[in-house]
């Protein structure tokens, strides 16, 4: 790649997700499409159903799960259900209520159906659920929001289908804390983190990835919501350039930030928890249990 063709990758392209501009809708498409790439989902399943999550993320599935149970839901819906490997989860910690869960490929899900007969598994987007309002005790989702494109329009749809006094449950990275974004360009290619690049003898482009990552990138994500507006999303992220291997959060477009995401909730009417905390692993990993205003009795 020519030293302009690396320097354009490198640039922040981040914009808000609330802005309008077309680029927004492109991007969308773009990973609506990756996401129906047999071979992405075909790697993305091998990781999570053969290797299991990284540590950070298994104990933050471990606490999701815990705090899911000890709830007790009649009804669940899970955003990004996959090979419907939490719905066995919760299964195997004694839940027993309705399930139901969304996600985009037919065939995965067509697959997803034939191992458990006793969910319901649904083709959408979360940007439309189709499901009545209030029709969930619980609405949960792990490692999605991150993915999104039009964040706050997921989050206000999930929200709507939750029933009053019901809860809606986020597990996600905190970028703006942890100050790394594995969706940006780093360097001048794709062929991994600094270390990996030093390893392999890249030397100049090992000290370009490190120079993006600690002086451009870090201090850029604390205030990406006041330099580029609410719910920013990466427009350029690294899993759509064609030299770019399948890898956890390649694709992972919002700019996640807890207190963001919580100032929503709270603009909701939404009591906001902390199951797990906020320190340990989950100083940079989010675990958020919203719960929505009762009803008023009459």
């Amino acid at each position: 790649m020519s030293a302009a063709g690396a320097a354009s990758k490198r640039r922040l392209h981040w914009l808000s997700s609330e802005s309008g501009d077309p680029e927004l809708q492109r991007l969308h498409t773009q990973l609506a499409a990756y996401y129906r790439d047999p071979r992405v989902r075909r790697a993305y399943q091998e990781v999570l159903d053969g290797h299991g999550p990284s540590a950070a993320e298994g104990v933050v599935q471990a606490e999701l799960l815990g705090h899911l149970t000890a709830l007790r839901p009649a009804s669940i819906l899970e955003v990004g259900c996959g090979s419907g490997r939490l719905f066995a989860q919760l299964g195997e910690r004694g839940w027993a209520g309705g399930y139901t869960g969304i996600d985009l490929p037919l065939d995965l899900l067509s697959e997803t159906r034939r191992k458990h007969l006793e969910g319901g598994w649904v083709s959408a987007e979360v940007y439309a659920l189709p499901f009545a309002e209030h029709a969930f005790d619980v609405v949960f989702c792990l490692y999605v929001l991150e993915h999104l494109v039009f964040p706050r329009r997921g989050l206000d749809e999930m929200l709507r289908v939750v029933r009053p006094g019901g809860r809606l449950v986020l597990a996600f990275p905190d970028f703006s804390m942890s100050g790394i974004l594995p969706s940006q360009w780093l360097g001048l290619s794709t062929l991994g983190s600094a270390r990996e690049k030093l390893r392999a003898g890249r030397f100049i482009d090992a000290l370009v990835s490190l120079y993006d990552s600690r002086v451009r990138v870090r201090p850029a994500l604390r205030r990406a919501a006041r330099r580029f507006g609410p719910f920013p999303v990466n427009a350029r992220p690294v899993c759509l350039s064609p030299s770019a291997p399948v890898g956890a959060d390649l694709d992972a477009v919002y700019l996640a930030s807890r207190a963001e995401v919580e100032q929503w909730a709270e603009g909701r009417g939404c009591a906001v928890e902390h199951p797990a905390g906020c320190t340990g692993e989950f100083s940079t990993q989010v675990l958020l249990s919203l719960r929505l205003p009762a009803l008023a009795k009459a």
